[in-house]
């Protein structure tokens, strides 16, 4: 795979509504939908392409990959 690829992890989603939108500020918090237990969703140029678990190294946030998904029929099971 020749060239750079843009990839994306997802850790969680929430909707908010537009009044709490509106009250961000920084040092909110918003709580996801997600579990510090669940795997994250790793995306490539757009597509879902693996997942994983979420790991500290060296001080920074990384994806320990435990499933990669060889068609996107498998990505949407």
């Amino acid at each position: 795979m020749p060239g750079e690829k843009k990839v994306r992890i997802e850790i969680g989603r929430r909707r908010l509504d537009s009044q709490d939108v509106a009250v961000l500020e920084a040092g909110s918090i918003v709580a996801l939908e997600a579990s510090v237990s669940d795997e994250v969703d790793v995306y490539i140029n757009g597509k879902l392409h693996a997942c994983g678990q979420p790991v500290v190294v060296d001080g920074k946030l990384g994806v320990r990959v435990t499933r990669v998904f060889e068609e996107t029929s498998e990505a949407q099971a």
